[in-house]
């Protein structure tokens, strides 16, 4: 202690301090430093709160909800903001998406031999000598005789290595797991970061890949693959399965099994096979195409945040969006991100018209969604969101129904009205746009409704900046500012 100091005297200890004087004094000096040390830390927070309140005031945000059934197509959105606003973060990834790419592959591929069996039955013949690739074979004159049969039993004993493939390939994308009662794999929101192919990608994380082909030139993109032990084994056996791919997909049975609907392949698994010979190229990686077709089951909540550049506007603006797992034991999970939203983009798939969910088989699609749909209109905590619906798959519609799948078979409020693309997207978008005018007759909030194939680029972004400008008006005008 400092001598000149004239009150040294009057605060310095007594000699003879007792010892639990002294342990008070030093507890006193701990608390001292810690309530200044907390008072630092408060005057911290209260910095960066009002940093970010000032940031908000000149930087609006639009906070997005995509909702809907789980396959609705609320990812695959994601994926198209992702390309309009931030494409630097799809090609990190995009080393990641081609391990998906190969297991939606192989999963087709299972699925096919599986559905032949199913149809035909397995061949009887314990050792088969058949050789696809002599020049003697002949697709067979009827696809139900046991030539067909063997055929296609030659074929499947040459992919059996690939299909071996699955179950390692499935569980080293992001350390994925099956749920309690379903078959599909499934991995969590986030896989992405933590997947033994984006593990590998030390290159540049620059350009973009539209095309798919190989550019030697770009670490990213179209460059060539990261190689890795699993990446190789499985892209080698591809290649070498090739002919047996090529063959299997182009099978009369094959085309019986399509025609007759005993074989239902989803959009993307028909893109895959018939994408196939420039997926097993070397050093392939995905193209924007590729990574929006890839299906991949997830659970959990996912935030993203993008920035834009209002037209007529100096300031940035910011998207944040929080896309949620659709099925239903995973809708328990919204109601928090309900707070605080600008507004919610709830995806409909108008295709499923034939289809049932598989947590309910007695639940048809459509109806599920207009359930959805219900509860979202009608709920007291979304009265003031925007509300932005699209009715989505109508490139997998229209395919339906020229393929002669009839609406009335499973909707049979649909009656005799033409089974056509027309009167079939009129019928339904008139049904989901009474459920809002019922549940908002005393609103003057808009509802934004479009018919959408969010795989398609071109017109998806064109929706996302319509939408997008909407929004901003809407918001603006909701909060004064115009």
């Amino acid at each position: 202690m400092n001598s000149d100091d004239p009150l040294a005297a009057f605060v310095k200890p007594p000699p003879n301090e007792p010892s639990a004087d002294r342990e008070k004094r030093r507890v006193l000096r701990r608390e001292q430093a810690e309530r200044a040390a907390s008072e630092l830390i408060d005057a911290q927070i209260a910095r960066e709160a009002e940093a970010r309140a000032e940031y908000r005031r000149h930087t609006p945000e639009l906070r997005l909800l995509l909702l809907g059934q789980a396959e609705s197509g609320k990812s695959t959105l994601l994926k198209q903001f992702q390309m309009l606003y931030a494409p630097q973060t799809l090609d990190a990834e995009r080393a990641a998406w081609r391990g998906v790419v190969f297991l939606n592959v192989i999963k087709t591929l299972r699925t096919v031999c599986e559905a032949h069996d199913f149809e035909y039955g397995p061949s009887n013949n314990s050792a088969i000598t058949f050789d696809p690739w002599s020049s003697a074979y002949t697709p067979p004159a009827s696809p139900k005789g046991p030539t067909a049969r063997d055929n296609v039993a030659a074929i499947k004993l040459h992919l059996a290595p690939l299909l071996g493939l699955e179950s390692t390939l499935a569980q080293r994308i992001g350390s994925g797991f099956n749920l309690a009662g379903r078959t599909e794999f499934c991995v969590r929101r986030g896989w992405q970061d933590n997947s033994l192919f984006s593990r590998a990608n030390t290159g540049k994380k620059k350009g973009r890949s539209r095309s798919g082909s190989i550019d030697a030139d770009r670490g990213i993109g179209n460059g060539k693959a990261p190689e890795n032990e699993l990446h190789l084994d499985v892209q080698m056996v591809l290649a070498d399965c090739l002919q047996d791919i090529q063959t299997l997909w182009a099978h009369p049975s094959l085309k019986v099994l399509v025609q007759r609907r005993r074989l239902k392949l989803e959009d993307a698994s028909v893109f895959f096979l018939d994408e196939v010979s420039r997926i097993t190229q070397p050093g392939y990686l995905p193209s924007d195409d590729d990574i929006l077709r890839a299906r991949i089951r997830t659970i959990g909540i996912s935030e993203w945040s993008f920035q834009f550049t209002y037209p007529g506007k100096k300031n940035l603006c910011n998207w944040r969006l929080f896309d949620v797992g659709g099925a239903r034991s995973q809708r328990a999970h919204w109601a928090p991100y309900f707070e605080d939203a600008t507004a919610i983009v709830f995806l409909a798939p108008i295709s499923a018209y034939d289809q049932y969910l598989e947590e309910d088989a007695r639940t048809n699609r459509i109806d599920d969604s207009l359930q959805l749909w219900t509860q979202i209109t009608s709920s007291p905590m979304l009265k003031e969101v925007h509300l932005v619906l699209f009715l989505n798959k109508c490139d997998v519609l229209r395919g339906k129904l020229a393929a002669g799948v009839r609406v009335k078979k499973y909707i049979t409020s649909y009656g005799d009205r033409p089974n056509e693309y027309g009167p079939v997207t009129h019928y339904f978008r008139a049904h989901f746009t009474q459920v809002f005018k019922r549940n908002n007759t005393d609103s003057k909030r808009e509802l934004y409704c479009h018919l959408t194939s969010v795989i398609d680029t071109e017109a998806t972004q064109s929706i996302i900046l319509s939408v997008r400008d909407g929004l901003f008006r809407a918001n603006l005008k909701q909060t004064g500012l115009i």
